[in-house]
């Protein structure tokens, strides 16, 4: 992927997870994690991903979720998302009881005071589910999950799906607020109303 990039436009930046990173204050700036989820892909799991964002002065623009096992391409961009080039929205879900949370691993929660969101969610919401890593940020911008918390990503982790959650629909900060691309704790929500509700929580945690 660097090689296409660079060959192609050779004043782009790049950044990711296996090499260092090349000119990262470019007006454009790549962010690539090849595969996301390495224990779901050891494990031969369809839960991973290849991850690949395109930011301009910083800000996601582009982003793409590819799953080669399930053959699934989740794209985004500010006109909409799609996946396997059909647009998906995320679904109406206001109420944190009726909402389907997901979390990769909950040892991702690494103080008390998180731990104590994460238990505080896994009572109030309908149903709890492990494992998605990237993916599950898919399933949220198709309708089928409505929140996802989680910790300790870096940049590569986040960024390429920053567009294909915004673009379906949805929202994706840190838990304070703040940008997700520059934040280890994020919060994804399929709907905004829900989203409200939900902040509240974390920001004591953050």
């Amino acid at each position: 992927m660097r090689d296409l990039i660079t060959s192609h436009y050779p004043d782009h930046g790049v950044i990711g997870e296996e090499f260092d990173d090349h000119n990262p204050d470019a007006e454009f700036c790549w962010v690539l994690d090849p595969i996301d989820g390495t224990r779901a892909f050891i494990a031969g799991l369809p839960m991973f991903g290849t991850l690949i964002g395109l930011g301009y002065q910083r800000r996601p623009i582009l982003g793409i979720l590819d799953q080669p096992i399930m053959q699934d391409r989740f794209i985004g961009t500010p006109r909409g998302s799609s996946l396997n080039g059909k647009p998906i929205k995320t679904r109406k879900c206001s109420r944190l009881d009726q909402a389907i949370y997901a979390l990769t691993d909950p040892r991702m929660m690494a103080t008390p005071a998180q731990e104590v969101v994460f238990h505080r969610l896994m009572r109030e919401t309908h149903l709890t589910q492990f494992g998605g890593n990237c993916y599950a940020y898919g399933m949220l911008a198709s309708g089928a999950i409505d929140l996802i918390t989680e910790n300790d990503l870096k940049p590569w982790d986040i960024f390429a799906l920053i567009p294909i959650i915004e673009g379906a629909g949805g929202v994706v900060t840190g838990w304070a607020g703040t940008p997700a691309e520059k934040s280890a704790a994020v919060v994804a929500c399929g709907d905004p109303m829900l989203y409200k509700e939900v902040l509240p929580l974390l920001k004591g945690a953050a």
